[in-house]
């Protein structure tokens, strides 16, 4: 999307469209969508190393899409991650994934090798080499034992047991 300083911020009318006589939404505006974005070729060198970056840094695999704003001077200001996708006929992924010149990319092919990936990962994943307490890299941990130094302390440990996350908490008084 691009913004212009007239209108900085986008409005519902940028997202939805309405019934005139009853003001209910009915469906999803376009929002002024450019796919391919319209951008020099520095400022797309910029935006594509910070998404790498933050895909990485999330422990993503398959999927992130993320919304970064551009200032006048051609910085850019990261605004949200979207680690999830909606493969819905009018969602951004596929309007995206629909713009791209190899057909391999379009909907719904995209999806079935995103699947396909998940699954071959399912296939070949051990839960025991795959432990992990705490985000995508974290090494089990042994749990501690509660304190009793006065007051109400909470003691956690995580750990995952055959792919499963099993939290403990202790309370000591």
């Amino acid at each position: 999307y691009s913004l212009r300083r007239a209108q900085p911020i986008r409005t519902s009318d940028d997202k939805i469209t309405t019934d005139p006589k009853t003001g209910l939404p009915v469906g999803l505006a376009s929002g002024g969508r450019q796919c391919p974005a319209d951008i020099d070729p520095v400022l797309q060198k910029k935006m594509e190393e910070a998404t790498r970056k933050a895909h990485k840094a999330l422990g993503c695999r398959d999927y992130s899409l993320y919304d970064f704003r551009v200032d006048e001077a051609g910085e850019i200001y990261f605004l949200e991650a979207c680690l999830y996708c909606s493969f819905s006929p009018k969602s951004v992924i596929v309007s995206m994934a629909n713009q791209h010149a190899d057909p391999s990319f379009h909907h719904p092919k995209l999806y079935h090798a995103l699947l396909d990936r998940a699954a071959a990962r399912k296939r070949t994943y051990d839960p025991l080499q795959a432990a992990q307490t705490h985000g995508m890299k974290a090494q089990p941990q042994a749990p501690r034992a509660p304190t009793s130094a006065g007051g109400s302390n909470v003691v956690g440990s995580a750990k995952a047991l055959l792919g499963t996350a099993v939290l403990n908490t202790t309370a000591a008084v």
